[in-house]
């Protein structure tokens, strides 16, 4: 899914392109729009652009101009200038000067679409090249990459503080992170079996390929740790807002890039906060346990740890409640509230980074409930052979850390396997999807909204949609609008521009033309014929 920005000044120029682009779903674009530079390069600023249609003539600063700007953020962002007047200077420098695109405003649907097809074709050639030098400098550094694994290695087996800064110091010697500075941190893992060295290399071209294009704000450094699973440093080269936001979305790219080139998939947690080098080993030992329990065999997962935890606060402060609790979920088989439960009491332990010595307390009461009760059932519960066998071990285990990945994966396994006997974890996302869309029709529906429900990346969950239900997910968001309006038309006295405003509209009489191509009649007839 290709991100595109539609900037011009004339508010009725934005909403004719958004609307047309909005429609033509096999274009699969994500289409932002401003009014104004100031809010253009916000957006700019926050999202990777892949292509900028943008006014010549704006206040303040000029198309030119504006689009250099942004071409200073993304490099390689395709760009159409959109004029009124067709005359020969503005052709010559949008063309030759500025190596962009040129359409007049009034140009007919087909040849906008055409050049919008032109620049994707662009994008896509250039993602070749991409790869392609990046299979050529993967290949000088693959010795680099190996001794910085096993130097990471030792890092996480050094409990000395001052050891493990030399280590640090050995890795990143060369640059590009300064461990003086505060970073980010992302986990990566592979979904699948073991990666082969030729799965692995094609994973760290991507992440390299990525990165650079991030590189006006980033400085990036990606390890492998183990098996599928990889660390990603990342330094702001300055103090930018928009900071949190562009490194979820360069997650996002990695993820999307990576299926398209391999059709790998691979899953991301990331740190809403910058961490300093002392935190690091205790970050990377919880951000790996929290994107295990999380995890799914089938669907790549972003995940952004704030969302994480503030979806898996106690919702009740007394948490003997939860004790209490517990017998009556195990008698009637509730093994994903359960689980949930688990989470949100390991969440509120390791929220500050600190063992809390109540939470770890009511956390041990409530696992040696479950254990009970397992000990009981263990020969009448359906558990694959390697969790069997990883309850046995339970007695052995010392750290939160390792008894709270076993337990979840436990009661997580028994919950689907009641529940995947009725219906697939794909129908169950696409249910949680479709029953958001539908309790929140008159809110907002983005395609982001909808992805952070889920813990997906927004091109991810358009594609994952239409291959499970053979449709687009914007024809089922118009389908609970159409319902809505409908309802909204035969049920209340509320006037037709207020129902079309409640829905998301912002001119009646696109909301007129959509209910009537989908209805036959105009929503004041429809409510006159009822």
């Amino acid at each position: 899914m290709y991100k595109i920005l539609v900037i011009d000044d004339e508010k009725s120029i934005v909403k004719g392109l958004v609307t047309m682009l909005e429609n033509r779903e096999e274009l699969e674009l994500q289409v932002y729009s401003a009014y104004t530079v100031s809010e253009g390069l916000r957006i700019a600023k926050e999202v990777k652009l892949d292509i900028l249609c943008t006014d010549i003539n704006m206040p303040i600063m000029d198309g030119f101009e504006f689009s250099q700007t942004v071409k200073g953020y993304w490099k390689e962002c395709k760009i159409i200038y959109l004029t009124g007047y067709d005359t020969f200077d503005y052709i010559y420098r949008a063309v030759n000067e500025y190596a962009g695109k040129y359409m007049l405003k009034n140009e007919e649907e087909d040849k906008f679409i055409q050049v919008i097809n032109e620049c994707i074709q662009e994008i896509e050639r250039t993602q070749q090249i991409r790869a392609t030098e990046g299979k050529m400098l993967q290949m000088t550094n693959e010795n680099k990459t190996y001794e910085k694994c096993q130097l990471m290695t030792e890092f996480l087996g050094h409990q000395n503080s001052n050891e493990r800064l030399e280590i640090l110091k050995m890795i990143y010697d060369a640059g590009p992170i300064q461990i003086e500075e505060d970073f980010y941190i992302a986990i990566g893992k592979v979904l699948g079996e073991r990666c082969s060295s030729q799965k692995r290399k094609m994973i760290l071209q991507t992440i390299t390929q990525v990165k650079q294009q991030y590189s006006y704000f980033y400085e990036v450094d990606e390890i492998k740790l183990y098996s599928n699973t990889y660390l990603i440093v990342v330094q702001p080269k300055e103090k930018v807002e928009e900071q949190q936001v562009l490194l979820g979305n360069m997650l996002e790219e990695i993820q999307t890039q990576l299926m398209a080139l391999s059709e790998e998939k691979i899953s991301f947690i990331y740190s809403n906060h910058q961490v300093q080098w002392e935190q690091l080993k205790d970050q990377i030992k919880l951000y790996t346990t929290l994107l295990d329990i999380n995890l799914s065999k089938y669907v790549p997962i972003l995940i952004d740890v704030e969302t994480l935890i503030e979806g898996n606060k106690l919702k009740d402060s007394n948490h003997e409640h939860y004790v209490l609790q517990i017998d009556k979920m195990l008698i009637e088989k509730r093994f994903l509230d359960l689980k949930e439960i688990f989470e949100s009491l390991y969440i509120s332990i390791k929220n500050t980074y600190e063992l809390s010595l109540i939470d770890t307390q009511m956390y041990y009461k409530c696992l040696e409930k479950v254990a009970s009760y397992i000990e009981k059932e263990i020969n009448y519960l359906e558990l694959p052979e390697d969790l069997q066998r990883g309850y046995y071990h339970l007695r052995y285990l010392t750290g939160v850390d390792e008894i709270h990945q076993f337990l979840v994966l436990l009661l997580k396994s028994l919950g689907e396997d009641q529940a995947l006997s009725k219906v697939t974890e794909e129908d169950m996302i696409i249910k949680k999807i479709e029953d958001y869309i539908l309790n929140s029709v008159t809110g907002e529906i983005s395609l982001n909204t909808l992805a952070k429900l889920v813990y997906f990346n927004p091109s991810y969950l358009s594609r994952f949609y239409k291959s499970v239900t053979g449709r687009n997910l914007s024809q089922f968001i118009k389908e609970a609008k159409l319902m809505k309006a409908k309802e909204l038309l035969r049920k209340s006295d509320k006037k037709i521009g207020d129902i079309s405003k409640m829905l998301g509209y912002e001119s009646v009489g696109y909301f007129t033309v959509f209910f009537k191509k989908c209805v036959g009649l105009t929503p004041t007839e429809y409510r006159n014929y009822k």
